[in-house]
């Protein structure tokens, strides 16, 4: 069976399952990679793939350097990553349309993760953070505002661009939001975090449909857009670049 035909097999047989966009692009990619290093070594169809060849590109993942450019390795969770989306590959391939008789990758664990203590920030570096942002403009005040509920809540930068008004209860002081694997919660907020959003969605005449949060026209919202550049200020975009996402 042709690889890529086997990949395509699985993102349509994932889509069907109800798995978010970001998962779907996540093996999307991971899988890309796989195909890339089984192309390279002349394997072109499933049937070639063996334990080994398997065993082989996870060492390969281990030593190659990170994939942004940066200095080091990829990470044990990015590996682990790769090695959730092959076996999942070759278990739909063998267990769900049964193409296979065997699942070449059905021995494979997860590597073992260190679990460092992430140190918080402090109240002084939050001030420092927050007071480099100019409420001048109209990014500045939603970049404020944003930094705001995240440290708050602690909330995704994905699921806190997903928040519509209506999902905000004001009297409750909770937010619904739905997580990984289209899973809803509530989270609390605080009072800081209450007065920004009443008076944004007042200043900018929101309606419960509205996102909180706009979204950018030309590029993607991330993590990367709130932070200055090294030895730099943030960046005002002029906000004819953005709409409202309902």
């Amino acid at each position: 069976m042709d690889i890529e035909k086997a990949m395509k097999d699985l993102m349509t047989y994932l889509g069907g399952q109800g798995y978010s966009v970001n998962s779907l692009e996540w093996y999307r990619v991971s899988l890309r990679q796989f195909k890339k290093f089984l192309t390279d070594a002349g394997i072109l169809t499933i049937e070639e793939i063996t334990q080994q060849i398997i065993y082989d590109y996870l060492l390969y993942l281990r030593n190659r350097p990170k994939m942004d450019g940066k200095p080091g390795k990829l990470s044990i969770s990015a590996i682990n990553n790769s090695i959730k989306s092959i076996r999942g590959l070759f278990r739909y391939l063998h267990e769900v349309v049964e193409t296979i008789p065997d699942n070449p990758a059905r021995k494979l664990k997860a590597l073992k993760v260190r679990h460092a203590i992430i140190n918080s920030y402090t109240g002084e570096q939050v001030q420092a953070i927050l007071s480099v942002i100019s409420q001048e403009t109209f990014a500045g005040q939603r970049n404020s505002m944003l930094i705001q509920l995240l440290i708050d809540t602690g909330l995704r930068i994905s699921e806190s661009l997903s928040i519509c008004i209506k999902d905000i209860d004001f009297n409750k002081s909770l937010i619904k939001v739905v997580g990984k694997g289209n899973k809803e919660r509530q989270v609390p907020f605080g009072k800081n975090t209450k007065k920004l959003f009443k008076q944004w969605i007042i200043a900018q005449t929101l309606t419960d449909t509205n996102k909180i949060f706009f979204v950018l026209m030309l590029i993607k919202l991330c993590s990367g857009c709130f932070l200055p550049p090294r030895g730099g200020t943030p960046a005002t975009v002029p906000s004819k670049i953005f709409k409202r996402a309902c």
